[in-house]
Formats: C-alpha cells, sequence, structure tokens
C-alpha cells in the first residue's frame, strides 16, 4: 500500500507540472499573437486562436493520460497500450467503465487519478473562460472603435 500512495504522489507531482507547463505555455502563445487577433475585422483569425488553444488544453490532457497510461504498462498491470490509453482515460475522465480492473494493491492510485484528472478538467476549464473572456472584452472594445470611428 505505501508504494501505492508514493506512486500516487509521483503522479500528481509529475500530472500538475505537465499541465502548469503546457497551460504557461498556452499563455505565452496568448500573449506573442494577441496583436494578431487585437483589432477588428479579424474573425477567422480569431476563431483559430480558440481553435489551437483548445487544442492546445486538450494535447495537455492526452499527455496526461498517457503518463498514467504508460505507468499501469510499466506496473505489469495492462498489457497492451492501447488498453492502458483507454483505461487511463476512462479513470483520468472520471467515467470509470469497469470494464478493466487492476489489481486492488494498486486501487489507490486509480482513484487519485481520477481525483487529479478531474482537478486538471476543472483548471483547464477555469482556463479557457479567462483566455474567452478576454477576447470577448477584446471585442466589445472593437464594437466602441467601430462604433466611434463611424
Amino acid at each position: 500500500m505505501l508504494q501505492a500512495f508514493l506512486l500516487s504522489a509521483v503522479m500528481v507531482v509529475i500530472t500538475t507540472a505537465i499541465h502548469m507547463t503546457g497551460l504557461l505555455g498556452l499563455m505565452a502563445l496568448t500573449g506573442k499573437h494577441r496583436s494578431r487577433v487585437d483589432s477588428p475585422g479579424h474573425r477567422i483569425e480569431l476563431a483559430l486562436f480558440i481553435l489551437a488553444i483548445v487544442l492546445g488544453v486538450f494535447l495537455i490532457h492526452a499527455l496526461e493520460v498517457f503518463v498514467f497510461a504508460l505507468a499501469f504498462l510499466a506496473l505489469g498491470e495492462i498489457a497492451s497500450f492501447e488498453t492502458a490509453v483507454y483505461f487511463s482515460l476512462s479513470t483520468f475522465t472520471t467515467l470509470g467503465m469497469g470494464d478493466i480492473v487492476l489489481d486492488s494493491h494498486w486501487r489507490i492510485l486509480v482513484a487519485v487519478e481520477a481525483l487529479i484528472g478531474f482537478l486538471m478538467i476543472g483548471w483547464s476549464t477555469a482556463f479557457l473562460v479567462y483566455v474567452l473572456g478576454k477576447l470577448r472584452t477584446l471585442e466589445r472594445a472593437w464594437f466602441v472603435r467601430l462604433g466611434e470611428e463611424e
């Protein structure tokens, strides 16, 4: 049981580090490309920018799921990478299909993956709300500027 707790703690640190690094990278991307979406009339660029941010968040979560999948493979609990990814994704999203069950020794790790997945998805949601809120503020400013110019 101590082994499961220690591995769970390591996985929480790794997952949090991946998430934080990924979101910081997306924030840097946001700052770098802000001038392209900062002026009115660039709706397609704005849509592509939002798409890039959402895909970036998706890729961050995919990497986190893959890290857990690799852990399950390394433990010898799951035989194939595809099955490990399926199990990890099901656990990370708290869906928990229940069609794959690990040895009772690693139940703590599975529960911790569900908890950290729930937290990371919440963090991503907050990030997306923040970014989209900033873009809506820009959009309102565009309409004010356009109204003043007419």
